[in-house]
Formats: structure tokens, C-alpha cells, sequence
């Protein structure tokens, strides 16, 4: 999954934030670890902003697991 988040363009935004997100639903922990690494460990400002785009859309407590990280990022 992570070479679908890392290099899909902007178009498939909205793909991009269900798959997220239904990652979550089955494991949140997992999905945490997963974006911060991408975010932490790939030099892609693409994949940066795409996360900060569907970042709102994030449950509670999943954009608190972020936010320094996705504020870092800016």
C-alpha cells in the first residue's frame, strides 16, 4: 500500500482518503505507525500534501496522533 499512497497524484485524493481510512477502521495502531513513517522516512512533498488535504477528515483521535507531525511537515 505504502507505494500507492507515496506516488498517487492528486487525482485519486479521494481514493486515497478512504483507503486511510478503512485502514484505520480495521487497525488504527497500524495505520498510525504506517502514515507517520511514510511521512517521517519518504521526501515526497506530494505525498505531504495529500495527507494534510484529507487530514480533517481524519477521526479525533487519529489527527491527534499526527497533528506535530503534519505541522513539522509545513
Amino acid at each position: 500500500v505504502e507505494p500507492i499512497i507515496v506516488s498517487a497524484p492528486t487525482l485519486l485524493q479521494n481514493d486515497l482518503q478512504d483507503l486511510i481510512l478503512a485502514l484505520y477502521d480495521a487497525s488504527p495502531t497500524e495505520t498510525i505507525f504506517f502514515i507517520k513513517h511514510i511521512l517521517n522516512y519518504r521526501d515526497n512533498l506530494q505525498t505531504v500534501v495529500t495527507i494534510r488535504r484529507i487530514y480533517p477528515s481524519f477521526p479525533t483521535e487519529f489527527r491527534e496522533e499526527l497533528k506535530e507531525l503534519i505541522r513539522s511537515k509545513q
